[in-house]
């Protein structure tokens, strides 16, 4: 087993999808001030100066649609004023898996994030050995 960190959890950097989901209920109009501090939370990792696109998912066929989309239109105007540029903005539909249910908008950027392996590779049980 290496004994170099470098060797067992090598540093890589690669792109993420960085995502939330904010619920909406079927009721709402607009969006809500828990919703705005939590999506004000999330952009606080938008990287403005490489623009990554933000995109706003709105389910359709759900319960909540009409306030989804209220909420979403919020959404899209809160991360304007965040400093998300207008042209990096997308708002998209997905459908919702029941219409009975209030499903969720949500919101997603890709960001390059240094990453590392899983810690805690253990190939034997280390209370088994005299070496622990």
């Amino acid at each position: 087993i290496p004994d170099d960190y470098r060797t067992n959890h090598p540093i890589v950097i690669a792109e993420k999808n960085q995502k939330i989901d904010l619920p909406v209920g079927a009721g709402d109009r607009g969006m809500t001030g828990s919703q705005r501090d939590t999506l004000l939370g999330f952009l606080d990792g938008y990287d403005r100066s490489a623009a990554p696109t933000l995109t706003i998912q709105v389910p359709s066929g759900s319960a909540n649609e009409v306030a989804a989309t209220a909420a979403a239109r919020d959404f899209a105007r809160l991360a304007i004023a965040s400093g998300v540029k207008r042209n990096r903005l997308v708002v998209t539909s997905y459908q919702a898996a029941s219409s009975e249910i209030s499903s969720p908008v949500r919101v997603a950027y890709v960001a390059v994030r240094a990453q590392t392996d899983k810690c805690g590779r253990w190939p034997a049980d280390l209370v088994d050995t005299s070496e622990n």
